[in-house]
């Protein structure tokens, strides 16, 4: 059994060729992820595919060559471009019942089309790692961390994730991340652009950490940059930003950052800036929670007006 092969070995075909080779290539990535061989490096290039790309067996590995941007242009490394219907192009997710184990997915650039639902989902993985991946032009989601299906009989939840810069490009409603069932992970450096949509959807997540994380929203969008949810049956808890930079002017919204209900609760924000204007926190009632140290940020010519951390004193801020 050979350790470590490359994705021309199952038959794979680099190249545009309006969607005609991804038939051949859904084949390649079905047989290359059903081998025993570890880590399937994929060369540079476009694979057109149609179906989902799944990584279902523990220790396995699917490694391009990254070269993207934060911005919608096209990668000069390994690119999945979607020619099928509205499911997720990249699915990592066990085959059976038990928990997925140490599975890996890095150095793509993944292109929905405005026809994928999602560009990346996950579920019931443990110490799953995703790394210099970017997601464009989902319908639904880039990155969809998910709850297990039922009758799954592990602890079913994305587990000590190692997710290092992540890029997500949504428009429209599309959203950037959403985090369904996310425990114990480190997101290093994401970035999603946005429109409308959500750039950081918290709905089911708990002490997780995120290191300088950014978000750009379009000049004519109206979506947020993070919302905590903590309704009736979501838990929000204990997660930290550690740097959080809104960096677009929110024109037609007034809201940067939005918490709400009981279950939203130990939140916090070391380092809350925006770099266009300061962004705004919103308290949906009494029940939630968060904790942030500074709100400001934004060039303007007047120095006062950008309120500077060495200007202002920090600030803690909570709401229960």
């Amino acid at each position: 059994m050979a350790y470590r092969d490359n994705l021309f070995s199952f038959g794979a075909v680099a190249g545009s060729a309006g969607g005609a080779n991804a038939a051949t290539n859904d084949a390649a990535f079905a047989a290359a992820m059903a081998s025993p061989t570890r880590i399937i490096e994929c060369e540079p290039g476009v694979y057109e595919v149609s179906q989902p790309v799944t990584i279902d067996s523990n220790g396995k590995a699917l490694i391009g060559t990254d070269g993207c941007d934060a911005f919608n242009t096209m990668s000069s490394g390994s690119i999945l471009d979607w020619w099928g219907g509205a499911q997720p192009v990249v699915k990592i997710c066990p085959a059976g019942t038990s928990d997925l184990i140490a599975p890996e997915f890095s150095g793509f650039q993944v292109r929905c089309n405005g026809v994928a639902t999602i560009g990346v989902a996950s579920y019931a993985n443990r110490r799953m790692k995703i790394r210099r991946v970017q997601v464009v032009d989902p319908v639904t989601v880039g990155f969809h961390f998910q709850e297990a299906p039922v009758g799954h009989l592990d602890v079913g939840s994305n587990y000590d994730a190692d997710l290092d810069h992540l890029t997500a490009n949504a428009y429209g409603t599309a959203l950037g991340m959403v985090f369904d069932n996310l425990s114990g992970a480190v997101l290093t450096c994401p970035h999603v652009t946005h429109q409308n949509g959500i750039a950081y959807f918290l709905r089911r997540i708990d002490t997780c950490a995120f290191i300088n994380a950014n978000s750009s929203r379009h000049a004519e969008g109206t979506g947020m940059s993070v919302f905590f949810e903590g309704a009736a049956g979501k838990y929000c808890v204990g997660n930290r930003f550690f740097g959080l930079h809104c960096g677009a002017w929110p024109i037609g919204s007034t809201t940067t950052i939005y918490t709400r209900g009981d279950k939203a609760r130990q939140n916090r924000i070391y380092g809350l800036d925006g770099v266009d204007t300061p962004p705004v926190v919103t308290f949906g009632d009494t029940l939630t929670e968060l904790y942030y140290d500074y709100q400001g940020g934004g060039y303007t010519p007047t120095l006062a007006a950008e309120k500077a951390l060495d200007r202002v004193p920090k600030q803690v801020i909570r709401n229960y």
